[in-house]
C-alpha cells in the first residue's frame, strides 16, 4: 500500500458475512499501467481482495474469467 493515509474507521463485509474496520486507505500499482486509488487497508485480514465492478467501472474495461485465465 502506497500513499497511505488513516480514514475514519470503514465497516467492510467479507464474502463469509463477517464485518472488520478499515482503518487505512492507499494506493497500489498492479502492473506498470494499472493504478488503484482508495485501497483500504485491514489489519487482521491476511489476504488481498479485489472488487470486480469497482475495477471495471474505474479502469472503463472488461473482465473476461475462464477456467484459468482472467483477461482485462
Amino acid at each position: 500500500l502506497e500513499h497511505k493515509k488513516l480514514v475514519a474507521p470503514i465497516p467492510v463485509t467479507l464474502p463469509n458475512g463477517a464485518r472488520v474496520m478499515a482503518c487505512l486507505q492507499g494506493s497500489i500499482k498492479l502492473s506498470p499501467t494499472i493504478n488503484l486509488d482508495k485501497v483500504l487497508y485491514i489489519p487482521k485480514f491476511s489476504c488481498n481482495l479485489i472488487s470486480m465492478a469497482q475495477l471495471i467501472c474505474d479502469l472503463k474495461c472488461i473482465v473476461i474469467f475462464d477456467n484459468d485465465l482472467c483477461v482485462m
